[in-house]
């Protein structure tokens, strides 16, 4: 769920798409690992809930995912 009701928000892909995308303004285009990493550093996210956040980022066309690399749309 984006907004779930019974959970915190700072669970909730909405809240940690926003982790992910500020990562991605600091260095425009990463690879997954290296973006991972860097949102790591900054926030406990597990791998899944990274990945949901992407797709969802990719979903609403704010990021373009080619091959490893994944880069803010412009």
């Amino acid at each position: 769920m984006l907004i779930p009701k019974n959970i915190s928000p700072d669970d909730c892909v909405y809240v940690n798409a926003t982790h992910v995308l500020a990562c991605l303004f600091e260095h425009h285009e990463q690879t997954t690992a290296d973006l991972y990493c860097a949102v790591r550093r900054k926030r406990q996210m597990t791998y899944a809930l990274f990945v949901l956040c992407l797709d969802w980022l990719y979903l609403i066309d704010a990021i373009t995912i080619n091959d490893e690399l994944i880069a803010l749309c412009s």
